[in-house]
Parts: structure tokens; sequence; C-alpha cells
């Protein structure tokens, strides 16, 4: 029985070695029943039969011996073939034809151990095409197939003495420069690789403009070995590309620290959860029309302690691409629904609280059950959490939205959509949602009273939600003459700086008890 790891295999020898001793065995079988007659036939000579006797075997192992070896010759040459045509393809990309990462490695080690001997310097150069997947996507595999060959014959072509370019997947290519010796010179390769694509290619029968980030690390400044240098290399191309792209950058040391950090926030931002280092405060929304608080929006930060000053723009994309924005997102609504609930046994009236939702959250299998699952386990009545859902989410696939939205509306919970405005809105799907709430992104209410586009859109927005019987929230409302504008305009609530910051639980209910002592003695 062969274990785990045997890979022991029949050496090449053995089944041509088997060959030449049945093909031995048979033809002195043959040669054994036949050589006689045969001697027969060709002669009747007595003396001269005795005398072919003597001489038979002998013969027989010339005829043999020359057929052997030429069916050993024959045999070496095809091995020898076969085992270089094996080498080829283990060196080179089928693809294109040009060397691929194993070989590149073996050149690379080479290079610096030469490089090292005469102290010398050699170079290299990391290349990325700009949004070739998403062109591969418009044209198909096969056409990006043909694009990557193409381009892997224009690079190749431009490139001079001691320069080698290699294809390691996908659109990824990796130049190897040896005897760098002038600071100019890694500036002009990679300038001759972007000048190479500035002719557009030819896909369909229509011209294709391709652009490329290319990272450089130098021997032995930015590394001393392979795997450190192709490292950089990518680290500097992956730079270029954040920057625009079409542009080449140079590897720095600062450039590696920037590329650990987001797998650094990511294993902080796994932890932030355990460590309790996420802060919920409540932003209140003021009725417009009474002048009191009448609801409230939960918003998360999080208390990094090496970076508290991280913001919300810089953990939440992470997040969301992490899927870690599924368990904060479960902890945000479980803790939001037990905070509001604690208020109202504290004898405050009751409000609806606003929760965000995510893209993840939003589309992914469990989002009702989880809702439910949260209020059956806090005891808060589903009228007193509203859900708020960005436009721009919606419209990723709106009739999954409406199902979703119904579904939610279907067990008592309030829905508002976000930043209302931004996402190219429809009056086609707008009146299809089942919405409560729109909120006026901040954007729209910035330029509030004086700016008349502004003005128009702010008082368009509040009059079509109001037809189509849904309330209006701004969002960030700073100054008066914004509120007085908005409240002109019949919008419902407010929401920003103006009212308050977002608070901490505890100041938010202070603010709350507050209220209602002054509404108290107004006898409101």
């Amino acid at each position: 029985m062969r274990g785990i790891g045997n890979n022991t295999r029949r050496s090449p020898e053995r089944p041509i070695a088997f060959r030449v001793i049945v093909l031995y065995l048979l033809a002195g079988g043959v040669w054994i029943l036949l050589s006689d007659r045969l001697l027969g036939l060709l002669t009747t000579d007595p003396k001269l039969l005795t005398r072919l006797q003597t001489y038979k075997g002998w013969f027989f192992i010339f005829v043999t011996s020359c057929l052997l070896y030429a069916l050993i010759r024959r045999y070496v040459r095809t091995l020898r073939t076969s085992e270089e045509a094996r080498r080829l393809q283990s060196c080179y990309d089928p693809l294109t034809g040009l060397p691929n990462e194993r070989l590149f490695r073996e050149r690379l080690v080479a290079a610096m151990t030469e490089a090292r001997q005469r102290s010398r310097e050699l170079e290299v150069i990391y290349l990325d095409f700009d949004r070739f997947r998403t062109l591969v996507r418009a044209v198909g595999h096969s056409a990006g197939q043909e694009l990557l060959q193409a381009v892997g014959s224009r690079l190749s072509g431009c490139l001079g003495q001691g320069e080698t370019l290699s294809h390691v997947g996908g659109d990824e290519f990796i130049c190897l420069a040896l005897n760098v010796e002038r600071p100019e010179q890694p500036i002009g390769i990679a300038s001759r690789l972007l000048d190479a694509l500035k002719e557009p290619f030819t896909c369909y029968g229509q011209p294709v403009h391709l652009t490329a980030s290319i990272g450089i690390a130098i021997y032995p400044f930015d590394g001393e070995d392979g795997d450190t240098l192709l490292r950089h290399a990518h680290a500097a191309m992956c730079r270029a590309k954040e920057l625009g792209g079409n542009h080449f950058q140079f590897y720095f040391p600062q450039l590696g620290e920037y590329s650990l950090s987001p797998l650094i926030l990511e294993n902080h931002l796994r932890k932030a959860l355990d460590s309790e280092e996420f802060i919920l405060r409540y932003q209140p929304q003021l009725d417009l029309g009474t002048g009191r608080i009448a609801g409230m929006e939960v918003l998360v930060s999080w208390k990094h302690p090496e970076h508290p000053g991280l913001s919300p723009a810089e953990s939440n994309p992470l997040a969301e691409q992490t899927g870690l924005i599924q368990p904060i997102g479960e902890w945000i609504l479980r803790v939001a629904c037990t905070q509001n609930l604690s208020w109202q046994k504290a004898g405050l009236p009751p409000l609806r609280i606003a929760v965000n939702v995510s893209a993840r959250q939003f589309y992914g299998k469990n989002l009702v059950d989880l809702v439910q699952s949260v209020l059956a386990e806090t005891g808060l009545s589903s009228e007193w959490l509203e859900l708020e859902i960005t436009e721009s989410l919606l419209l990723q696939d709106i009739d999954e939205a409406i199902t979703i939205l119904k579904r939610l509306k279907a067990i008592g919970v309030g829905i508002a959509i976000d930043d209302f405005g931004t996402g190219y809105s429809s009056l086609s799907y707008l009146k299809q949602l089942p919405v409560d709430t729109l909120k006026l992104d901040r954007s729209f209410v910035i330029g509030l009273p004086h700016n008349a586009d502004d003005a128009a859109i702010a008082a368009a927005v509040i009059a079509m939600a109001h037809v189509l019987g849904v309330k209006v929230v701004a969002e960030g409302v700073e100054r008066e003459e914004q509120r007085d504008y908005l409240r002109e305009k019949g919008c419902d609530k407010i929401q920003g700086f103006l009212c308050s910051p977002p608070l901490p639980a505890e100041d938010f209910g202070r603010l709350w008890r507050k209220e209602q002592k002054v509404g108290a003695v107004r006898g409101d």
C-alpha cells in the first residue's frame, strides 16, 4: 500500500529494457527454429553447411546487436526530445511564449549572484494593466487571451539587450533588467513599456486602448533576495495603480508599511468586537412642526487603541469587503434595540431608532430573520425600529430590493432611503418601494437657501415625497437659515449639528429627559 508522500515512479529505462529482452527472446526463438532451414536454402553442400553452423551464433549476435543499437538510439533521441519539450513547457508560458514565473525566478537568482560578484545593480519591473478585467468582461475571455498575446509580443519587442520579459499569469508581466549603470535607466525602461502601449490594439475590428501601472524595485537597495524584490516591486505597482494608473512608481521603505496597513487594519477589526472597541452614538432628529425630538439615528465609531482618530470612511469599506460588516451590523442592531427599550422602560416616550444597513447585510439571506430574532430577544416593538438603506444599494437589484423591503414592512419595521438624490432617483421605482422616509442628502442641504439649484432640488424632493405619502428628513443641517428654509418648504424633520452632534447613550438620555421637563413646564 503506497503511503502519502510516496511519489516513486517507474524509471524511463524499465520500458525499453523490457522491450529489448522480449525482442531478443523472440528473435532468438525465431532464429533457432528457422536458421537451419535458411541455411539449407543457401546451400546443400554438407561441408559448407557444417562451416556455416559454426558461425551461425555469431551472425545472430551481430544482426541483433545492430537492431538493438538502432532501437536504443531512436529511443534515446525520443527521450531527449520529450524531456526538452517538458522543460520548455515548465519554463515558458503557453499563451505568450514568454518565460514564466519559474524561469524568471531562476534567472533572477542567477542575475543577483552575478550582480553581487561584480558589485552591480539590477531592477525588477512589475507591470499590471489598468481595468483589464473590466475589458475582458466586455470582450470575452478568448479575445482577452488574444490581447495578452499581442501585448506580450509588443512589450518584448521594445526591450533591449540584458532585459527579459516574463508573463506570470493573468494580466501581469515582470521585466528583469541587468547591468543598471545609470540612475535614469530604470525610468527609461518603464517609459518604453508605457510608450509601447500607447498605440491601440485591435479587438473585433475596434481599437482598444490599454494602460498599465508599473512598480520598480532595484537590487540591492530594495531587497537582497528574489522574493523581497518581487514583493516590493508589486507593492510599488499597487501604489501606482492607486494613484490613477498609466504611471510607474519606485519602491520606497514606507511603501511596504503602507501596503501592509489594510492587512493590519483587518486583523484589528476582527478583534474589535471582542475587545468592545466599537462605540454607538445617537443623533437626534428634530420635528420641525413641534421643535422637539422625534427620532434618532444610531452611528458607530471605532475607538482604535492605536489610531483613535480612525474614521468610518476608512474602516467601513474594509469591513464590507471582508464580510465583517455582518457580525458588526448584527451587534449594532442588537445594542441599538436594547438601548431604545431601556429608555422606554426608564419612562421616556417611545421614539423610532434608525439603524443603517450595509449592502452585504441587505442582500444576505437572513436579514428579515435577523431583525425578527433581535426584536424578539430585546423585546423592542417593531414599530420603534427603522432601517436605513442607501439609494445606490437599492438600485443594485431593484426587484430583489422591493421583495426584501416588503418582507420587512410586513413585520412592522420602518424603512428609510438614505442619501436620497445621489443615486439617479426615479419616480418609476420610488412609487413601488414600501418606504416611510426619504433622507435628503446633505449635499443638497449645504447650499440652502442661497444656492438656487440646491433650493430647487430640496423643494422638489419634499413636494414629491409628500405626494407619495412619505416623510422627509434633511441631513447635515448646521445653520438656522437652512432649518428655516426647510420648514418653509414643509420638510418634516431635520438632523445635524444645529440640533445636536451624535451623543453617547448617557448624554442622549439626559438631553431627552431635559426636553421632556421643558415640555412639561410649557404644557406641551
